[in-house]
């Protein structure tokens, strides 16, 4: 009987040992730990959710390089964790969920611009100010109806894709700076001109200035940066209708697409880590990643997309 207890207590010593080692122990496969080096679906999924929050992660290839690394100390930093580039628990918890489902994602954490001397009108901004300047010139953006994003004064990509979207109307270098001609321009600014007076909510993109256009009862709602088809693997024109949609990554040869928007075949308007300032695309017209989630609720099935040059 000594016997028998003995054993009965070993067994369930044993037992709550090892419900404490499956709860203390991290699950690998939930959160890999990730550095520069790396390479795999893992680094792929890291790369999209940080495009996702408009990080600039260069290409999304599944190789976690320098780019990828300074991208995450950018998240790091943005949301109080160490600066090291290493993605372990922490970061993956920062990002919203160790499994990388879209819909968990967390931006990063805003916080109040830091204060700064005042600065004149002509003052150069690009990205990275921070400061008054840099809320004005996002108002005055948004107040021309620019995708420019919240006015937070952090000038971030997304500013960064408004000023180039705001030069390429105006006839100016697409170079994402806003300096002394760009300020100029911000006081007589040009609009675009649509192509169609309709009613509802519709898309014109211009390949010529590689701008995309979401238009509302004639009137201009939102204006994207885009970078469609280049000269090997142009972007088609006419008249078309969103046909379908996929609310997430599409994995496609030719690169991952997020939140792809199709109006002829496998031609959509997409969200993807890189949008240049010129033509560069397989045909599709890519947009960044945070203004697709922008725009997202306007790309419904059946919106008019007139595309032309």
């Amino acid at each position: 009987m000594g016997a028998h207890q003995a054993f009965a207590r070993l067994s369930a010593v044993s037992l709550v040992l090892l419900l404490l080692s499956v709860l203390v122990v991290p699950s690998v496969s939930a959160s890999p730990v990730l550095r520069q080096g790396a390479r795999g679906p893992e680094v792929v999924q890291l790369q999209n959710q940080l495009a996702n929050l408009d990080y600039n992660v260069g290409p999304v290839d599944g190789r976690f390089g320098p780019m990828t690394r300074n991208a995450v100390m950018a998240f790091q930093g943005a949301n109080g964790l160490t600066r090291d580039g290493i993605v372990g628990p922490k970061t993956w918890r920062a990002l919203g969920s160790s499994s990388g489902a879209p819909g968990s994602v967390k931006p990063p954490a805003s916080s109040a611009p830091r204060s700064s001397a005042p600065r004149s009108s002509a003052s150069v901004l690009r990205q990275g100010a921070r400061g008054s300047e840099v809320v004005q010139l996002q108002n005055q953006l948004a107040k021309l109806r620019y995708d420019v994003g919240p006015a937070d004064g952090r000038f971030g990509p997304s500013t960064t894709h408004a000023v180039i979207a705001f030069q390429k109307v105006n006839g100016l270098t697409r170079d994402g700076v806003v300096g002394s001609k760009t300020w100029a321009a911000l006081a007589k600014p040009k609009a675009p001109t649509l192509r169609q007076v309709r009613t509802g909510t519709y898309v014109e993109i211009d390949l010529a200035r590689q701008v995309l256009i979401v238009a509302r009862d004639g009137k201009v709602d939102r204006i994207v940066n885009t970078s469609t088809g280049k000269s090997s693997t142009p972007t088609p024109t006419g008249t078309f209708r969103i046909e379908r949609r996929i609310d997430g990554y599409r994995y496609a040869p030719l690169g991952t697409l997020w939140r792809p928007a199709y109006f002829r075949g496998g031609y959509a308007i997409h969200g993807y880590p890189s949008v240049p300032s010129h033509a560069a695309s397989s045909g599709c017209a890519r947009v960044p990643n945070a203004s697709m989630n922008r725009m997202w609720s306007q790309l419904r099935v059946g919106t008019p997309v007139q595309i032309y040059r």
